[in-house]
């Protein structure tokens, strides 16, 4: 039995990566899709699936948006005990992308709800990734969205740490939940790995994004994420 859930901030990398890792479960996965954690009191809400599920396979796979991190560990016993499958052996995925790519791409996204509110809550929920990832614990697998688009090694060893048997198989997919790419949308289905996703804040030269590359906050991210890239040993993907 192998569980993963996949946390994320909407325009992260979710997505691909859920995708990616799919085909990597011996026996099949079961997909459950932006798992609503609790925003609605109805049980036949509490979840989607992505497709038809087999109730045989035990594995299980969830992709989650837009929830900190403390709410999951708050509520955590609660959510797991109420759900239908066994989640014994838990792993917990955290997603940290280029914050500038990212709220380019919410600046680019013609999607609800407005940018303003979109752009607060990614930032506090990268904040709150951001130093999570600096403690080392070893409750979470991070993955850096940016180091796992470039480099295969980093895909491989994402792999062994979830237990799973490695494939790039889904790596060039580009998945239609979220109207796919903000920029290219499914245009690129099937060659991901042409898109430019990590560069896309050079890509928006409007006001909303020149004055969030400007503002405290946004220079604040850029300061996080170029010592992250030091850690990482992925310098080339520093901020200039």
């Amino acid at each position: 039995m192998n569980n993963v859930i996949v946390f994320g901030n909407a325009r992260s990398g979710n997505h691909a990566i859920s995708y990616w890792l799919k085909p990597q479960f011996q026996d099949g996965v079961r997909c459950f899709n932006n798992y609503r954690y609790f925003r609605w009191k109805d049980e036949e809400n509490l979840y989607r699936h992505t497709e038809h599920v087999n109730d045989e396979i035990k594995n299980n796979l969830f992709s989650v948006q837009n929830i900190n991190l403390s709410v999951f560990e708050r509520e955590r016993e609660e959510w797991l005990n109420r759900f239908e499958y066994d989640l014994t052996d838990l792993k917990v995925v955290a997603l940290l992308r280029n914050p500038w790519n990212l709220i380019a791409s919410h600046v680019q996204w013609n999607w609800k709800p407005p940018l303003y509110q979109r752009k607060s809550g990614a930032i506090n929920r990268w904040n709150e990734y951001y130093g999570i990832y600096l403690e080392n614990t070893s409750d979470y697998i991070f993955i850096v969205y940016d180091k796992w688009f470039q480099d295969i090694e980093y895909r491989k060893e994402i792999s062994k740490k979830l237990g799973l048997v490695f494939n790039d198989e889904n790596l060039n997919l580009v998945s239609g939940e979220g109207d796919g790419s903000s920029f290219n949308k499914r245009e690129y289905d099937g060659n991901a790995q042409q898109m430019n996703v990590l560069n896309r804040y050079k890509e928006v030269d409007n006001y909303s994004m020149n004055e969030f590359k400007k503002s405290e906050i946004g220079q604040d991210l850029k300061n996080k994420w170029n010592h992250l890239c030091d850690l990482e040993e992925i310098k080339e993907l520093k901020i200039k």
